[in-house]
């Protein structure tokens, strides 16, 4: 009974919702709170890569509200933006994070295409990898910080560096031009008077937060196997509409699997100038002697394969890496099997022609916003289990197919 109390109670602390006004409309912003040895962060964010806390649509300017309150009405000050909290909300223009915020995830404002100015609190600590890649029309930043931020070397494309203003504090500029990478903004300016922090700052402590963050929570239906040391490629006999060819696989050896594809940036798995449909197998023999499932495609497995029209999956695949088909322009259908757990970003990037998007699981994969182009999200039909249909609809990313939804 106390169990089942306390299985209750945390799920009803984890996810709520709160109206806030984007641009010129209200809308929902998911506050996810959530309990890491009972001394978890209260943060904005859903907490699963590829979902954004927001319609990813919604155009203007965002300002995050300053708490979250819990369902019993306690309000609990916002600490942290988790992983992808506004990745690809291509609306966006303007963001204030609340006077609270000590740390930002990996990734948070990733692909904010339209984002033109960026409010930091003063209380910000730690700003994640690639936080702010892929904002092309960034063009202010204000940091109120007397203490420049940790700030990850990656956080910002090279265009923010040299088109982006940023704007700090009265007599800091010598300690933003010693610190990484605020030192490689080439235009600068000097705000408000800021106060220094009135006790020592634990960085490391907010830094491991961070981790624990991003690694605890992150994926929690599934966690794409990575590459190790010890894991090799091989290549085999697959069986095509033109006869059997050869492909490279690899193994994922702490997951007792083998996926199509090396997994190593711009190596296609087969031919590139191969024409028809192929069979990807159930399992394989790998140079060991082992005999694994055939459980996922690796990034950029068939990248560029412009000629490919149709490609079988088998049952037991689990996950299809980003940029897996990517620019495969003939590629007219795609069938996920019922196993089927995640399509990361880009993963049909460029397929142009792809007009029919079937998938068997009961259970809605994970689909990154920007799996497909935004092409196939208004051109293609998809078609669902017919008892899944409201949990298709409840995700984030499959609604893109717009009304043409079908059962079957």
């Amino acid at each position: 009974m106390c169990v089942c109390l306390w299985a209750c109670w945390c799920a009803k602390a984890q996810i709520l919702y709160q109206e806030v006004m984007v641009g010129d409309s209200v809308t929902n912003i998911s506050l996810t709170l959530r309990y890491q040895h009972l001394t978890d962060l209260p943060l904005v964010g859903v907490l699963r890569r590829g979902h954004a806390c927001i319609d990813w649509t919604l155009k203007g300017a965002l300002t995050v509200p300053p708490t979250v309150i819990d369902y019993d009405g306690t309000p609990y000050p916002i600490l942290a933006v988790g992983f992808h909290a506004f990745y690809k909300c291509v609306g966006l223009t303007g963001v204030t994070l609340p006077p609270t915020a000590r740390l930002l995830g990996y990734e948070v404002f990733y692909g904010c295409s339209a984002l033109t100015e960026v409010r930091l609190p003063d209380s910000l600590l730690i700003v994640g990898e690639r936080a702010f890649c892929g904002c092309p029309s960034l063009r202010r930043i204000v940091v109120p910080c007397a203490v420049p931020p940790r700030c990850a070397a990656d956080a910002f494309d090279a265009s923010s560096f040299r088109q982006a203003l940023l704007v700090m504090p009265q007599g800091c500029r010598e300690a933003y031009r010693a610190a990484e990478p605020w030192c490689r903004f080439q235009r600068i300016d000097e705000g408000e008077e800021a106060q220094m922090p009135s006790a020592p700052v634990d960085y490391d402590y907010w830094q491991r937060k961070k981790e624990a963050m991003e690694t605890l929570h992150a994926d929690e239906r599934w966690r794409k196997p990575q590459r190790v040391e010890d894991d090799v490629n091989w290549t085999a006999m697959v069986s095509t509409s033109q006869g059997n060819i050869p492909m490279v696989f690899s193994t994922r050896r702490a997951y007792h699997m083998a996926v199509a594809g090396s997994g190593v940036a711009g190596e296609c798995c087969i031919d590139t100038t191969f024409a028809g449909t192929l069979t990807l197998p159930d399992s394989i023999t790998a140079p060991d002697g082992r005999r694994m499932m055939v459980g996922g495609v690796a990034m950029n497995a068939f990248s560029g394969c412009r000629r490919l029209q149709g490609v079988d999956f088998p049952r037991h695949m689990e996950f299809i890496d980003s940029y897996a088909f990517a620019d495969c322009q003939s590629l007219r259908e795609v069938v996920f099997p019922e196993d089927m757990r995640e399509i990361l970003a880009s993963a049909f990037a460029g397929c142009t022609s792809v007009r029919r998007v079937v998938t068997l699981a009961p259970t809605p994969p994970d689909l990154f916003v920007d799996a497909f182009d935004d092409r196939t999200f208004s051109t293609a039909t998809l078609v669902v289990p017919e008892d899944a249909m409201e949990a298709y609809m409840a995700t984030d990313a499959w609604p893109l197919f717009p009304y043409r939804m079908e059962n079957y």
